[in-house]
């Protein structure tokens, strides 16, 4: 491995990763969660390097140095003095030690216990792309331990002082060589104060990676240019990039994204959100005008908590309805470390169940990426203040890539009303599409939710189902003798295949799935509303009537002959018009109305 080729490592991690997006309810993080972080830079040395423990080689010269350690579990510092030096070749890491203590206070350890004598821990890694951390402990002896056996170290003894040499093989550390740096924590064991100096507290846990100060393979000004885009006229110093990155860098606990309600019913609501880095996150909610909260852990499972993760949700059941609560959230960065409160001004975040009899239901489909298009839509307040939940049919992106694929695509521009009242999300064929399917999931899992849901609201039943999927026919079978379905005054199916006639491949699937289910024959088997997309036409078929249906301009249709009414959304088409659909059940009725791009009615249908 060369410098070229690191260098290049960096930078295509950057080119690759991307920027995250910025939350629009969070602006910004208090100063004081901004943890100050030590940094040293290696710079790249070349020339023959003999492993003998001394450092009288000119590279020692040149390396980077530091010395500025502080007492661990202590207020006072020891006197024996701690050095430091570390480059690299591009093939080997190199760190140098000179650490001061007479000869008669140095304690090698050839064998046996070495934390009974001089010790040396080094730690390496970081939290991405996924966390990993590496260790590493010598002395003055021969004796070491480590977690990968690619280094080797030699040491030597002297009447004031002892020196160390380690070398360690940068390709063990290569995937979590994120711009140009990673994650770096050294301490040394001094026996005769029978105490440890640290070069940056990083709290009790030496395995907290997200404290560890930072090792730059290269300048200081090329890592300020790989992670804050910082071009300066002079070479930085180590103070000036320290500054430099307390100032830009954003804190792991930040949420840059939501949260978002999701996946909800009368008595149950799911909350995601993202964070800027892998934390801990923890959600307090009560009714308002309590004042004791209830805490859920995001990543609580298996009697453990994970505290590695961005992308956090969690489920909150046995709510009342019609009822207001309140939230906020705690993200702790790392183990021993103090948790940071959102929202930052002391407010909280609210939501109320559904406590209504009646519904009215914002529907999109086909958005395919274009989630900037339903802005003039999602910005009508008056538009939005009367529908209650949104319902996603399917086909809301073009291809699954990753999260931000949603991000970017759609939640984005949903994000304003999904703060505040929640969405459904039901999947279409190009939610398959792509590297990461199940990145779906992901944004709007819950324990219980396998792409097809039952949801009641007052006196209106939703059912979505997935586009492929083979068990939900056995699932729909059962869900349709439970009191949600069979009590409820107005059932509403949600699935984005729409029921055309069975020459259409895609028409087959749904068909199949709800073939003998809803037979209108009796009351228990009453389906009154299907709204389905995908065609990217806008139709609607009565119950029991076959509709001509144009596809593409040639490919022609007709609606399957079902004992329920259907109607296809349009989805994004050119203008952005018409591409809204509003399912309003009030009283005993049952409507169906387009809307316009203006938040007016283009069409309206009434069901009954």
């Amino acid at each position: 491995m060369n410098k070229c080729f690191l260098l290049l490592s960096a930078a295509a991690a950057v080119l690759f990763t991307g920027c995250s997006t910025i939350n629009m309810i969070e602006k910004s993080v208090k100063n004081s969660t901004v943890s100050y972080s030590k940094a040293i830079a290696a710079p790249y040395l070349n020339g023959k390097m003999t492993l003998d423990g001394e450092l009288r080689e000119s590279n020692w010269k040149k390396a980077g140095f530091f010395d500025d350690f502080v007492p661990f579990r202590t207020k006072k510092m020891p006197d024996s003095k701690t050095e430091v030096r570390v480059f690299h070749d591009g093939e080997y890491l190199y760190i140098g030690m000179k650490c001061y203590d007479k000869r008669e206070d140095t304690r090698p350890v050839d064998k046996g216990n070495l934390w009974a004598g001089d010790c040396i821990e080094l730690f390496l890694g970081g939290m991405n792309p996924e966390p990993s951390v590496y260790q590493f402990c010598w002395g003055s002896g021969t004796h070491r331990y480590a977690s990968n056996g690619k280094w080797e170290h030699k040491s030597k003894i002297f009447d004031d002082y002892w020196t160390t040499e380690m070398r360690l093989k940068l390709s063990m550390i290569q995937p979590n060589l994120v711009d140009s740096s990673l994650k770096f924590h050294i301490a040394r064991l001094i026996p005769k104060y029978k105490t440890y100096v640290v070069w940056q507290n990083v709290g009790n846990d030496f395995q907290n990676i997200p404290r560890y100060p930072e090792l730059i393979l290269g300048s200081y000004d090329t890592a300020a240019q790989l992670k804050f885009h910082y071009y300066s006229d002079k070479k930085l110093s180590r103070a000036e990039y320290e500054k430099l990155s307390a100032e830009r860098s954003v804190p792991a606990e930040k949420i840059i994204y939501g949260p978002w309600l999701y996946a909800a019913s009368e008595t149950e609501m799911n909350i995601g959100w993202f964070n800027y880095g892998r934390t801990g996150s923890t959600l307090y909610y009560r009714k308002k005008g309590e004042t004791k909260f209830k805490a859920v852990r995001s990543w609580d499972r298996n009697n453990s908590w994970d505290r590695d993760q961005r992308l956090h949700k969690v489920q909150l059941k046995g709510l009342a309805k019609g009822t207001v609560y309140e939230y906020k959230i705690e993200n702790v960065n790392g183990t021993y470390s103090p948790a940071v409160t959102f929202p930052q001004d002391g407010s909280l975040y609210t939501f109320t169940t559904h406590g209504k009899k009646d519904l009215t239901i914002g529907v999109f489909t086909d958005v395919h990426n274009e989630g900037y298009g339903l802005k003039p839509l999602l910005d009508n307040k008056k538009l939005m203040d009367s529908c209650d939940i949104l319902v996603n049919v399917g086909d809301m992106i073009s291809n699954s890539t990753g999260i931000r694929s949603i991000f970017h695509g759609y939640l984005d521009a949903q994000l304003s009303f999904a703060s505040k009242k929640p969405i459904l999300n039901f999947r279409g064929n190009h939610e398959y599409a792509g590297c990461s399917p199940n990145t779906f999931f992901d944004v709007f899992g819950t324990p219980d939710f396998r792409g097809y849901s039952i949801n009641r609201f007052g006196d209106v039943c939703i059912i979505g189902l997935d586009v492929w999927n083979s068990k939900q026919r056995e699932w729909l079978k059962k869900a349709v003798k439970t009191p949600e379905f069979q009590t409820a005054k107005h059932r509403i199916m949600f699935a984005h295949f729409p029921t055309l006639s069975p020459r259409s491949g895609y028409a087959r699937t749904i068909l199949n799935v709800m073939n003998g289910i809803f037979t209108g024959k009796a009351p228990s088997e009453r389906l009154d509303l299907l709204v389905s997309g995908h065609i990217h036409r806008g139709y609607f078929a009565p119950a029991n009537s076959d509709i001509a249906v144009t596809i593409d301009g040639k490919k022609k249709h007709s609606t399957a002959n079902v004992p329920f009414a259907m109607f296809i959304n349009e989805g994004m088409r050119f203008t952005y018009d018409n591409c809204m659909t509003i399912v309003e059940a009030k009283g005993d009725s049952l409507v169906v109305k387009l809307i316009r791009k203006d938040g007016s009615v283009s069409k309206e249908y009434k069901i009954k």
